[in-house]
């Protein structure tokens, strides 16, 4: 696992606009996503995880779930999603940057494009 210096170098790093292209992109092959939604239905829960990402880099997700559950109805952008629906794209935006923190990847490196596992994961509960 990477240091919290390691992760605060790679939250430095993000770039919005390409994560935002990711997921817009990828965001229909997640496991959480519903039938017939939009990527604009899910925007404003990627971007709070990365920014909350790039907020709290040297704490896990789960050491911070309560503060952003607690702070989703001011940072929704809008988004009709409650919580429970948001949290999974939430926490899949925070480990997407994490797995990138781990691997010292930088994640605005169009060489090095993430990969997504189109299988559910742990993470995504």
């Amino acid at each position: 696992m990477g240091s919290p210096v390691g992760k605060r170098n790679i939250a430095e790093q993000i770039d919005p606009t390409h994560e935002d292209a990711c997921w817009r992109e990828n965001f229909s092959t997640r496991p959480y996503v519903r039938s017939g939604a939009s990527f604009d239905d899910y925007r404003a829960a990627y971007s709070y995880g990365i920014a909350s990402y790039a907020r709290y880099a040297d704490r896990g997700f789960d050491a911070v779930e309560a503060t952003l559950g607690r702070d989703w109805p001011h940072a929704c952008q809008g988004s009709h999603l409650t919580w429970d629906a948001a949290r999974p794209a939430t926490r899949d935006a925070w480990n997407r940057l994490a797995d990138l923190a781990r691997s010292m990847q930088c994640p605005c490196d169009e060489q090095q494009a993430y990969q997504f596992d189109p299988s559910p994961s742990e993470a995504i509960q």
